[in-house]
């Protein structure tokens, strides 16, 4: 069989950067079978904001060294493209390959048949001192010059989803759809393999191979607006105790977990001593929250844009004010997490040790708790 080069070219105009893995890839494969909807739209639909407070006390085992380091994890959405599917009664049929070499062939083989193909790989960023000589990978050289990973991180801590559109037999490389890129990019298919096999990561990355069936027609999107606002509210206002999966890691979320935290921040450096586990633990904790990295305020900023846009399409106004709200809480959680990133890069581990901060976590709390008050009252 002749090598050839194959991309789905119309993923290349379609497609839309944005800084959640799960929401990007699904609205490009919505997008690419006919059904054009935003990012924000995206997500709210598949639920919006959550908080999810996995506490220190409990541990994350690695592969490759089987060690076991404390951890506590702040996420502000666990929207993920299972959820967006089943709104969207999109069908995503997952596969599990043990050979890397295998999964890449039956990966072309989805490409060649037009579908895209949705991949987990270890974030390029976090694998930065792995890589190599970046001059021929000017994309990867500019994204490490704007995302500074500090040298204390020393194991991968993150995953991503990813599009796979395309490859190229000649120059071996594989053309993939990188969430916070504008465009596609094209990677060496020996690094590919290499970011969907790599052992240390922590979590594991799972190896996972999906390709979709998407209904020529969605549901009413008013509908779909109205059932992920419901979905949203009642994760943030349920005060149960939730278990994880992986290995029973028992978490709180909405706003029990938000208290939780903000009750742990006031003693984090007596619940863990050793000070260089705390800066790395943080910074791991910013990274998976996703959100606070890339300063959407525990995500609560597109959820506002979702609100607001909802707005438009049913002409319900106060979802455009309560948006607005959501818009100015998000700004309250960024200041957060600068404030105490400041203080762990200047090993400061006394982060609520000043009345400005408990004014501003006490703030935090009371409006999570009107916001969501007002837009479950609004569906009822």
């Amino acid at each position: 069989m002749e090598p050839k080069r194959f991309v789905l070219d119309s993923l290349y105009k379609t497609h839309q950067a944005w800084f959640d893995c799960h929401v990007t890839s699904i609205r490009d494969v919505l997008h690419y079978y006919g059904t054009n909807i935003s990012p924000y739209m995206c997500f709210g639909i598949g639920g919006g904001i959550n908080f999810n407070y996995i506490p220190v006390n409990v541990t994350v085992k690695c592969n490759n060294p089987p060690v076991k380091l404390p951890f506590w994890v702040i996420m502000g959405s666990n929207v993920t493209y299972v959820d967006i599917c089943h709104e969207f009664n999109i069908t995503p049929h997952v596969y599990r390959f043990t050979n890397k070499d295998v999964a890449w062939e039956q990966t072309k083989k989805f490409i060649d048949n037009k579908q895209p193909v949705l991949i987990d790989v270890v974030d390029l960023f976090l694998y930065k001192k792995e890589i190599g000589p970046l001059n021929d990978m000017p994309f990867l050289k500019n994204l490490f010059d704007q995302i500074q990973v500090p040298e204390f991180i020393d194991f991968i801590t993150s995953g991503s989803k990813n599009l796979v559109i395309g490859y190229d037999d000649i120059k071996e490389s594989a053309i993939i759809i990188y969430t916070i890129f504008l465009a596609p990019i094209e990677i060496p298919i020996s690094l590919l393999k290499k970011l969907r096999s790599e052992e240390k990561a922590c979590p594991p990355v799972f190896n996972e191979t999906v390709v979709f069936d998407v209904p020529e027609k969605s549901l009413p999107i008013d509908y779909l607006i109205t059932k992920g606002i419901t979905k949203c509210c009642l994760r943030m206002m349920d005060n149960n105790m939730y278990t994880q999966d992986t290995d029973g890691r028992k978490y709180s979320q909405g706003l029990k977990g938000i208290k939780q935290f903000f009750s742990d921040l006031e003693t984090m450096s007596d619940i863990i001593p050793d000070k260089d586990m705390l800066k790395k633990t943080f910074f791991v904790s910013s990274m998976l929250s996703r959100g606070f990295a890339n300063r959407w305020g525990a995500y609560r900023f597109p959820f506002g844009k979702f609100l607001q846009e909802s707005a438009k399409i049913n002409g319900n106004k106060t979802f455009n004010s309560i948006g607005a709200n959501y818009l100015g809480l998000s700004e309250k959680w960024t200041l957060l997490m600068d404030i105490i990133g400041a203080k762990v890069l200047a090993e400061n581990f006394d982060f609520v040790n000043d009345s400005d901060t408990k004014k501003l976590l006490q703030n935090i709390i009371d409006e999570e708790e009107r916001n969501i008050s007002l837009l479950y009252k609004e569906i009822q």
